[in-house]
């Protein structure tokens, strides 16, 4: 059946050791009112939650530089190398505080060990090499072909290398490259260029002076659609499977799947498509957009409805990442990133997350405790939604919030299992085919 075990990680007798390399779209933003920043729409305990739920143990860590590319995490990097609007980011959100922090203010010869880069510590890390490596690229960068070329592509083949190289060197078994797949804007017309609103973390420069840039903002304000720029997130991540990584994970088309599988224009795919002629297409075999069985578990496909989706900014606020005027910003809600812990665990594991534990405000996970899956609002409109489904009139508030979040995080699971085992052959699809 589609729930069994497929190509996946090993088996794992001790513990699942998964490292996590991206920035705030892996460890998750703060809610707007926890200015102690001690709650965090996390993956990697997201993840963790999902997995030991269903009887997988996991140790999971972060190499997590807010705003910044992948190519910020090459072991090659140095302190220099990111601008001061990046040296950051000592959150609580890596486990024994290592204190992983890039300061571009601090010379690369006097860096104290606390402060290395984060790869150079985490290869070393206290219980042996990795059998998982996340790579997560910064927000669209695997979308436009110049960013990709300089920046993506060289970091993943320089970051599996090294972590590899770190596990033969022990001889151990080599981790699994996984390239964690992200998610298109909430309305699909974000621009891709830096301007004064996004000016991003670019080693090389501001990405404006890029010749490209200004051509993907032409498409995306041509054919913006949430729908188009999942395809070229697709198709960005996807060709990183022939420069390191062994497995995408398709969290991206898990959202798109969760917003209605809104269809691909012809001539979205024929101008993305375009920039990847003569390479190999490892999404051909796969009919997009994915769709759920049971349409019913797609219930974020209005505008308003794919708001829960996305990062809750506050009351009063005005969102530059959508152009209606919104209160949401790019980042994962904890709804989101429920389902992308669970697209993890039916990707990596190949079983289905049917069942898993959510979060619902008092899940503590690491010495965190998980925001609860839904927000106040988000529980407001999910009860609507019921009530016009014919679900009959709403529960008492205690009740309508825990009846609310258990219906969306089994949607959730549903989705995360349509999309990884429906996706063609099973979950082998996602997988280069070779380690």
């Amino acid at each position: 059946s589609d729930e069994e075990e497929a190509q996946a990680v090993p088996p794992q007798s001790p513990p699942l050791r998964i490292l996590f390399i991206g920035n705030s779209f892996t460890y998750g933003p703060p809610p707007f009112d926890r200015e102690d920043k001690l709650q965090l729409n996390n993956l990697p305990r997201f993840f963790k939650l999902v997995a030991e739920s269903l009887g997988h143990g996991v140790q999971q860590m972060e190499d997590t530089i807010g705003g910044c590319t992948l190519f910020m995490h090459m072991p090659s990097s140095n302190a220099e190398g990111c601008d001061a609007d990046c040296a950051l980011v000592d959150l609580p959100r890596v486990n024994g505080s290592e204190q992983c922090t890039v300061a571009a203010a601090i010379p690369k010869e006097t860096l104290a060990p606390q402060y290395a880069p984060c790869p150079q510590l985490l290869m070393r890390q206290p219980f042996g090499p990795w059998d998982v490596v996340v790579v997560q690229e910064q927000s669209i960068v695997p979308a436009v072909r110049e960013t990709r070329a300089i920046y993506t592509m060289p970091a993943v083949a320089q970051i599996s290398e090294a972590y590899r190289r770190s596990a033969a060197d022990a001889r151990e078994q080599k981790p699994v490259v996984a390239a964690y797949m992200t998610w298109p804007y909430y309305n699909g017309s974000g621009g891709k260029c830096p301007d004064a609103d996004r000016p991003g973390c670019f080693p090389l420069g501001n990405m404006s002076t890029l010749a490209g840039c200004g051509i993907a903002d032409s498409l995306a304000s041509t054919l913006a659609s949430p729908a188009c720029q999942a395809y070229a997130l697709a198709r960005g991540y996807a060709s990183t499977l022939d420069h390191g990584a062994d497995v995408l994970v398709p969290a991206g088309l898990a959202w798109l799947a969760a917003r209605g599988a809104p269809p691909i224009a012809k001539a979205c795919r024929d101008a993305i498509d375009a920039e990847y002629e003569g390479e190999r297409d490892y999404l051909a075999d796969i009919s997009l957009p994915i769709r759920v069985r049971n349409p019913e578990d797609a219930r974020w496909d209005t505008l308003l409805a794919a708001r829960s989706l996305y990062n809750y900014l506050g009351p009063n606020s005005n969102s530059t990442y959508c152009t209606d005027g919104c209160d949401r910003d790019h980042h994962p809600s904890a709804l989101s990133q429920y389902l992308n812990a669970c697209v993890f665990f039916a990707t990596l594991f190949g079983k289905s997350p049917i069942g898993a534990a959510f979060p619902d405000g008092e899940k503590v996970v690491d010495g965190m405790t998980l925001p609860a899956l839904l927000t106040q609002d988000d529980v407001a409109a999910a009860t609507a939604v019921e009530a016009r489904a014919g679900a009959g009139a709403a529960p008492p508030s205690g009740e309508s919030a825990s009846a609310a979040m258990a219906s969306a995080a089994a949607a959730m699971q549903r989705i995360a299992h349509d999309v990884v085992f429906r996706g063609g052959d099973g979950d082998r699809v996602w997988w280069r085919g070779q380690r």
